[in-house]
């Protein structure tokens, strides 16, 4: 019999604050967590203040990554917050990131190419492999059960989650360490985004991040990290833990079809799959986190497979509307706003969108707009999308 999954711990940075309180304030007051970008391609984006690591050595900040840097930081506040005395043995570690060490490969192949392959460093290699992220916060914890890194574009951090949680289900840990870290702060990521056409370049910040808008341009890159603690319900009520919610489903799917464009078959499929796993029906979803990243490509899709599976009822809404898109690292943060909606029992609006905004064709999807409202004790789901048509959505609820 598989067995139940809970949610004991969260730790988090992102550009909306430096921990899960500040963050969480800020989604909660609704602000738009973008500064003055310093590339000339975008004119705003979501960034981490850079005396984040002040508390990490210099031996620490030479050889990790500002993505591993900041995951090995949000997984000390998350153990921290769950009160738990890791079991070493019996822990693992499950992380996801659309492009590990970016800032380092960057690095690495700038400097190569304008000076010469002798301007590369030894560190580079170790600094650069997205296996890194989890294995920094393996040495940091002294986590021994194992550690895991899923790199599948956006639903990266949805997919570790999602494999964490089926690992502890079937006996293989009691305790995971799972989430995901990105910083792709550098020019030839906003460069590349900029020729699919993908990322937003409004000169007006209220505008930067307006999913499910008819004025919508793109998404807003962001960067940080968001990692939660799972644990065997067992083990977590036997030691009288805090328990944010209860993961009832995940499924997952792929389009097969193209490399950049949702297809709503394939979004369909991985809801329906996740709904199955939980077993629960549409009608039992009060709330849905959207992918929703603000490109016309997905809210379209995303939307209307919403209004086709689901009653008028559920309330939907991107919090990346506030927070930007985390790449990687999104659907972990997405999974923590949900956490605390449970928590604080108040579901999000997105922000800087109006009813009169909204998509002529999304008229009927439920958005949640404007203020939050009660929270009724309903399951919610949190979807994440990424490039190659891979798919993963997320089902919590709150512990029974």
């Amino acid at each position: 019999m598989a067995k139940r999954v809970v949610i004991t711990g969260i730790g988090t940075i992102s550009s909306c604050g430096k921990n899960l309180k500040e963050t969480w304030n800020a989604l909660f007051e609704g602000k738009c967590c973008f500064s003055k970008s310093r590339f000339p391609e975008v004119n705003f984006h979501g960034e981490v203040d850079n005396d984040f690591n002040s508390s990490l050595n210099k031996k620490q900040k030479r050889y990790m990554d500002r993505t591993s840097q900041l995951a090995v930081l949000a997984s000390r506040e998350a153990v921290i917050d769950s009160g738990l005395e890791i079991e070493k043995e019996n822990a693992i570690i499950c992380i996801g990131t659309s492009m590990g060490g970016m800032e380092t490969l960057a690095y690495e192949v700038g400097e190569a190419a304008k000076e010469g392959m002798h301007k590369m460093t030894v560190l580079g290699m170790p600094k650069l492999l997205s296996n890194m992220i989890s294995s920094n916060i393996s040495i940091d914890l002294n986590i021994k059960g194992g550690s895991y890194t899923y790199s599948i574009a956006c639903a990266s951090s949805a997919y570790a989650i999602g494999e964490a949680y089926r690992k502890i289900q079937y006996g293989d840990a009691l305790v995971a360490i799972a989430g995901g870290s990105e910083s792709c702060i550098v020019e030839q990521v906003f460069t590349s985004f900029v020729r699919l056409n993908a990322i937003s370049q409004s000169e007006d910040i209220s505008k930067i991040s307006i999913p499910f808008s008819k004025n919508r341009s793109g998404f807003a890159l962001s960067e940080g990290a968001a990692i939660l603690v799972l644990e065997d319900y067992d083990h977590a009520i036997n030691r009288n833990a805090h328990v944010y919610a209860e993961i009832l489903g995940y499924g997952t799917s792929s389009d097969a079809s193209s490399l950049v464009s949702p297809d709503i078959d394939g979004i369909k499929l991985c809801m329906s799959r996740a709904l199955k796993d939980a077993n629960l029906n549409p009608d039992d979803i009060e709330y849905i986190n959207a992918h929703g990243t603000g490109t016309k490509a997905n809210d379209m899709v995303e939307g209307t497979a919403i209004c086709q599976m689901f009653p008028q009822h559920t309330y939907v809404s991107s919090s990346k509307s506030m927070h930007g898109h985390l790449l990687g690292a999104a659907g972990a943060l997405e999974l923590v706003a949900c956490c605390m909606m449970i928590e604080n029992k108040k579901l999000l609006p997105q922000i800087n969108v109006s009813r009169e905004d909204v998509d002529d064709e999304l008229k009927e999807l439920n958005l949640l707009l404007d203020k939050p409202v009660d929270y009724s004790g309903g399951a919610l789901m949190s979807n994440s999308f990424g490039f190659g048509g891979n798919n993963a959505s997320l089902i919590i609820n709150v512990c029974k």
